[in-house]
């Protein structure tokens, strides 16, 4: 007999396959995207026109961090942190690595949060309520550095008003070193994360239950958090333990990845992909919900890579 996940992903292909046959599936619209008024010059050192495989990806980082809405996370006005239903009926474009129109999470408006201000999801008496987007007063990033094993800053961790976590990171057995509370557990949007993040929060107290947020880059996170609000859907339910983040706070971590590289053009890779990692994310949405962060380490020491979830670094 299948298991309770095999017929409920099976209840909802159904779903999307019925939606298909009775529902004219409509091109996405190229010119919804607002293009850069002018491209930056060439990057140092780059032939003009381009004449290598290098040079080529350079340009494609270049005209990404020339894209309308790239700004570092410094930049002071505050933007939406998650998606929501105000930020469907308001914008007609979700403008991440490949953009579409926001229509498609029509039929999701039930599981949608009704805001984009983070602070009001969160367990109640963690910040104060109110109309900005700042609300919380001091926030706890916590990464995964072997250097932590050095510091036990646990109850400094544990004392902020809000800790945010990017990844899966183990805290059993290193309480003293890491804490003990994750409010906001930051991860990239894959079937894996998302199981191993639901068993987990089930397993808490009410009380200590987390709030999952799903990195926006990609469009692997976008069909996860798809999934899941159908999942929800199936039940009649609304989301309430994960969102995805907004593309304004993927803009914020791009604009700081491209103030950081001279546009793109001071880029270590090989790789063209400038994609922020998820502990950049969890920074950029901090700063974003916070007004004093704390950032514990993230770099591991020489010889300390980071492993699974069941051998962190610390």
């Amino acid at each position: 007999m299948p298991s309770r996940r095999a017929r409920e992903r099976q209840a909802l292909n159904n779903s999307n396959n019925s939606t298909k046959r009775h529902k004219r599936v409509v091109p996405f619209n190229e010119s919804l995207i607002e293009k850069p008024k002018t491209l930056p010059p060439p990057c140092p050192g780059s032939a003009h026109p381009c004449k290598d495989k290098m040079c080529y990806k350079a340009q494609t980082r270049q005209y990404k961090c020339s894209m309308p809405g790239v700004r570092p996370a410094s930049a002071s006005e505050p933007v939406p942190l998650i998606f929501s239903l105000e930020l469907m009926q308001r914008q007609r474009v979700f403008r991440n690595e490949n953009p579409f129109e926001t229509s498609k999470f029509g039929r999701f408006e039930a599981q949608l949060p009704r805001t984009s201000n983070l602070s009001r999801v969160l367990r109640e008496g963690l910040c104060a309520s109110g109309d900005g987007q700042s609300e919380c007063d001091t926030c706890a990033v916590v990464g995964a550095s072997g250097s932590l094993l050095a510091r036990r800053h646990g109850a400094l961790i544990d004392a902020h008003e809000v800790v945010l976590r990017p990844n899966w990171l183990l805290t059993k057995g290193y309480e003293t070193v890491v804490g003990t509370r994750t409010d906001l557990n930051v991860f990239f949007g894959v079937e894996g994360m998302v199981d191993q993040f639901l068993q987990a929060r089930r397993k808490l107290p009410a009380s200590l239950r987390p709030i999952g947020l799903i990195t926006p880059a990609s469009d692997k996170s976008v069909a996860s958090i798809m999934r899941h609000m159908g999942r929800e859907r199936e039940r009649n339910r609304s989301s309430t333990d994960i969102f995805l983040l907004s593309d304004s706070v993927y803009h914020r971590a791009l604009g700081s990845l491209c103030a950081a590289t001279q546009q793109g053009c001071d880029w270590p890779r090989g790789n063209s992909k400038m994609r922020p990692s998820t502990g950049f994310f969890t920074v950029v949405v901090a700063l974003q919900l916070c007004r004093k962060v704390i950032r514990a380490l993230f770099a591991a020491l020489p010889n300390q890579a980071c492993g699974p979830p069941t051998r962190p670094c610390y």
